[in-house]
């Protein structure tokens, strides 16, 4: 049932534009894929989560604070999925680019992660 209903949402989403007679195709911005990805993470869609979040990964428009959180995102999603050497890679990316403004969060979830491997 919670699958249905994401893949109603983003078919809904995409094909706005025809319901309202636009001709235009809606942009949704980084903070709005950022909280999908988390809201399907919730539902334990991974492999859809992960998309998402490279997606926001490709955009021009990020700076190093939200790449170093979508690195953790990733790295506990792969974590989830018993992927430890990518989750393992993308927790040491996103504390080198955290390496200044340490962020609490992405260094215990790093830590965490180092004692159950």
């Amino acid at each position: 049932m919670k699958r249905i209903l994401v893949k109603f949402l983003v078919i809904f989403l995409l094909f706005i534009p025809f319901f309202f007679g636009c001709s235009q195709r809606i942009n949704i911005n980084n903070s709005d894929k950022l909280e999908y990805a988390s809201k399907i993470t919730s539902l334990k869609l991974y492999d859809k989560a992960i998309k998402y979040y490279k997606e926001i990964l490709k955009s021009k428009k990020i700076d190093n604070h939200l790449k170093a959180k979508i690195y953790n995102n990733l790295a506990v999603l792969y974590e989830m999925k018993e992927k430890n050497i990518k989750a393992k890679h993308f927790y040491r990316k996103a504390l080198k680019l955290n390496i200044q403004n340490i962020n609490e969060d992405i260094l215990n979830n790093y830590k965490i992660f180092l004692k159950t491997i």
